[in-house]
């Protein structure tokens, strides 16, 4: 006989819905998601996605959740305005043009 699935949680979307799954599959726990199908039916919208795991194994995956999260997460306001400007990084001149080269 099969074990029960149980609800584990609801993540905003089906990118951070896969980045939990395959978190949680590295680990040996099988997860299933429902409602990553949502997005693509209603133009884009995220919907929550619910991850769903084995009944025995959902305390683990709680955790693994949790430190994952904790690890990902800014620990400071100087270190969310790094991860921000490694994303949104200036021209060194507005002038230049990248594609403006004298080389062949």
């Amino acid at each position: 006989m099969d074990e029960p699935l149980v609800l584990l949680r609801q993540v905003s979307g089906p990118f951070l819905a896969e980045i939990c799954r395959l978190t949680l599959e590295a680990e040996d726990i099988p997860c299933r998601v429902l409602g990553s199908h949502l997005t693509a039916i209603h133009g884009g919208m995220d919907f929550m996605v619910e991850l769903w795991v084995r009944a025995g194994d959902a305390s683990f995956a709680a955790e693994i959740l949790a430190v994952y999260e904790a690890a990902s997460a800014p620990h400071s306001q100087a270190d969310a305005e790094d991860a921000e400007s490694d994303f949104a990084s200036e021209p060194e001149s507005a002038d230049s043009d990248p594609f403006d080269s004298e080389e062949p």
